[in-house]
C-alpha cells in the first residue's frame, strides 16, 4: 500500500535538525561549560525533539533508527555532556540519511491520487450490482495511479466481461456471448433485440431508449479499447487508459438502470 511517507520523513528530519540546533545554540551562549543543565530550555527542547523523532521513526519503515534515538535519549539524560550529545545527534542524522538512500519512493501525481485503492471507483450503484467486478475495478484505478496503463486496461477488460455477461442475461436480451464473439457481433445482436422492442407506451419507449444508450456506450468502449476482432492492443498510453476507464464507467453505470 502507498502511504504519505514524505511529510513524515520531513517531520523526523526537521525534529533532528531542531535538536542539533538547540544544543549548538546553548553551547554558543555558554562558552566553557560542557554540561547542559536539566532546567535549561535548550535541554527540554532537545529531549522533546528527540522523543518526537523516535515516535515518528517508530511509525515508518525506520524501526532500527527509532531504537537508536531512544538510546541517545538515555545517554543525553544521563551525561548531559554537550559534545557527547552533539556527537550522538550527528550520528543519528547520518544514520537517517543512510536509511533514506536505501529506500525508493513512488510519486503519484495529485490528479491520480483519487484513483488509488478506491473500492467504489465507479460509484456505489456499480459497486453494489457488479460484485464480481469489484476487485478488478479497484485494481484498475490503482494501476492507473501507479502509471501502469496497460495493466489498467486489462483489469477493466475483466470487469467488462462481468458487465457484458450481465447484459446478455437481462430479460428479453438472451444475447449469446462466446469467447470468440466479436465486439461487432455483440452490438449487432443488441441491435436486433432493440429493434424488436415495442415502443407504444411511455414506459416501453423509456426502456428502449435505455437499451439504445447501453448499446451506444458499449460501442464506444469497443472503439477506444479493442480492434474489430475484439483483441486488445499490446500496450496502452496513460491517455488511452483514462479513455477506456471513463467509457467503462459510463457503460457499467448505465447498466445499473436496466
Amino acid at each position: 500500500m502507498l502511504e504519505t511517507y514524505g511529510h513524515i520523513y520531513f517531520r523526523c528530519a526537521d525534529k533532528l535538525a531542531t535538536a542539533r540546533g538547540k544544543l549548538h545554540a546553548w553551547k554558543s551562549t555558554h562558552p566553557g561549560e560542557v554540561r547542559v543543565y536539566r532546567d535549561a530550555e535548550a535541554y527540554h527542547l532537545v529531549m522533546e525533539s528527540l522523543r518526537d523523532a523516535a515516535a515518528t521513526c517508530a511509525s515508518i519503515p525506520l524501526g532500527t533508527l527509532s531504537r537508536e534515538i531512544s538510546r541517545t535519549i538515555k545517554e543525553c539524560e544521563q551525561s548531559r555532556v554537550v559534545d557527547r550529545c552533539g556527537l550522538a545527534l550527528r550520528n543519528i542524522a547520518e544514520r537517517f540519511h543512510d536509511e533514506l538512500e536505501n529506500m525508493k519512493f513512488f510519486h503519484v501525481p495529485g490528479g491520480l491520487v483519487s484513483y488509488y485503492a478506491q473500492d467504489a471507483l465507479f460509484g456505489k450503484p456499480v459497486f453494489d450490482k457488479f460484485k464480481n467486478a469489484r476487485d478488478d475495478i479497484k485494481s484498475a484505478g490503482s494501476c492507473l495511479a501507479l502509471g501502469q496503463s496497460t495493466a489498467t486496461v486489462f483489469h477493466l477488460m475483466r470487469a467488462m466481461e462481468v458487465a457484458v455477461r450481465h447484459l446478455a442475461r437481462r430479460p428479453h436480451a438472451n444475447i449469446p456471448i462466446t469467447p470468440k464473439a466479436t465486439w461487432r457481433q455483440i452490438t449487432g445482436a443488441m441491435d436486433l433485440k432493440i429493434k424488436a422492442m415495442p415502443e407504444k407506451t411511455p414506459r416501453e419507449k423509456e426502456k428502449r431508449e435505455k437499451w439504445e444508450s447501453a448499446r451506444a456506450n458499449l460501442h464506444h468502449v469497443g472503439s477506444v479499447w479493442r480492434n474489430g476482432t475484439m483483441h486488445p492492443a499490446k500496450t496502452y498510453t496513460p491517455s488511452q487508459a483514462r479513455d477506456v476507464m471513463d467509457a467503462c464507467k459510463v457503460f457499467m453505470g448505465d447498466l445499473c438502470s436496466l
